[in-house]
């Protein structure tokens, strides 16, 4: 399983990913802290509540980069 993670300074994504791997998931960044990015994260976002694999959280992310938040994620 991913843990989804953003930030707005790279070189935070380094400590980020060793930090999550070190509990024993796989970290995926969503990207910056923009709306359009780590909104897909937060309470009603798209990947909110989902568990994901490391691929498919990639293709997710992918797909959903640079678009606002549907609000439709789970509560």
């Amino acid at each position: 399983m991913v843990v989804f993670y953003a930030t707005d300074h790279d070189d935070a994504a380094p400590r980020a990913e060793r930090l999550i791997n070190d509990v024993g998931f796989d970290p995926v960044r969503t990207g910056t802290l923009a709306r359009t990015e780590a909104g897909h994260q937060e309470p009603k976002g798209d990947l909110y509540g989902e568990e994901f694999h490391h691929d498919d959280a990639v293709a997710a992310v992918a797909r959903l980069r640079g678009t606002p938040p549907s609000g439709r994620g789970r509560p």
